[in-house]
């Protein structure tokens, strides 16, 4: 097995992405004497989440730049064939079923919860709100009996490209004294989807008073968020109390939304307007934009301080929006920076 970072590994993964898992290259000169078949799954802000292959168990929060041993996942064995019993003689003609029987073997069926399905995001958004609630009133933070959840890019952001992964309104600031949530249109996977929403409600139970500190801290901890207070993240339990929730509302109706254009991977739909109709439109002029809205702009340098309160005093730099998504730098002390207002 040989030292590398995540990405370095995620080359090595075989068609089902896994790898073997030796531990951390940190104060550690060999690989595990047994290493671990997992699976490597990057999720924002630089953070990658190890799980187990066999059993899909998260056990290891990594950053994208942390080392540690890995090697290929080597082939399965294909499991033993098992030969079908034998039957000597027929089986014997059970009696029909009762009335009885059959409303109860009816009444089982149904108790074997299926997932629900919902049409629209919103509807299925705030089904989950009520699967969430439990959480919060044994934290102590019940919830308000009626909160406005929708997805929509976050107000406020300086770029159309700004990443705000949601949002949540004071009562103060609607008519109807309810709070609003907005979940950004731009993530589809279910478990930071319910991680963001969970990180908002936690402003909506306690409508914005604390902001990012004091009981909003205290309750985002006790509910199991974890990383830096305004930029949370599920960790492992709590992510796998989320996956079950998911389990329980079915697929997440939405499809990503990127306000810069979809990614080169994706494929884009085929134009099927009859070419008599776009016959001499559009000669001379690029892509359409992706949006009504203002015109995107060019690469950009966004200034990254440290706190003044660090022993850096301060510590700045500049880097791309890119480079940011993929994680924040941190200062020469190791404390991690935050893009300036």
């Amino acid at each position: 097995m040989e030292t590398m970072k995540p990405r370095e590994a995620a080359e090595l993964a075989n068609k089902k992405g896994e790898i073997m898992w030796g531990g951390r290259a940190a104060g550690r000169k060999n690989p595990l004497k047994t290493p671990v078949r997992v699976t490597l799954h990057f999720l924002p802000r630089g953070v990658v989440e190890v799980r187990k292959a066999e059993t899909d168990e998260s056990f290891e929060l990594i950053r994208t730049g942390t080392a540690f041993f890995a090697g290929k996942a080597p082939r399965r064995k294909p499991a033993p064939k098992v030969e079908p019993p034998k039957v000597e003689d027929a089986p014997k003609e059970e009696a029909p079923e009762s009335p009885a029987e059959i409303e109860q073997g009816e009444k089982e069926h149904q108790d074997q919860a299926e997932p629900v399905g919902y049409e629209t995001r919103e509807q299925w958004l705030q089904a989950s709100i009520n699967l969430l609630r439990p959480k919060f009133e044994a934290v102590g933070l019940p919830l308000p009996k009626k909160v406005h959840i929708s997805v929509g890019f976050g107000y406020g952001a300086k770029a159309e490209s700004a990443k705000i992964l949601g949002e949540c309104w004071s009562r103060a600031a609607t008519m109807d004294r309810v709070n609003h949530i907005f979940i950004s249109p731009e993530i589809t996977d279910v478990v930071e989807v319910l991680a963001t929403e969970t990180h908002e409600l936690v402003h909506a139970a306690d409508d914005n008073v604390s902001g990012h500190k004091g009981r909003f801290t205290k309750v985002a901890k006790a509910l199991g968020l974890t990383g830096k207070m305004t930029a949370t993240y599920a960790g492992p339990e709590l992510a796998a109390e989320l996956r079950e929730i998911a389990k329980q509302l079915g697929p997440y109706p939405h499809s990503a939304l990127y306000p810069n254009g979809a990614p080169a991977s994706t494929p884009k739909p085929k134009d099927e307007t009859p070419e008599s109709e776009t016959e001499g439109e559009g000669e001379g002029e690029s892509e359409a934009p992706v949006s009504s809205g203002p015109k995107k702009q060019g690469t950009r340098m966004l200034k990254v301080i440290c706190s003044e309160d660090c022993e850096c005093d301060g510590y700045t730099v500049r880097t791309t929006q890119k480079w940011i998504e993929i994680g924040l730098p941190s200062c020469p002390f190791g404390r991690e920076m935050t893009v300036a207002a």
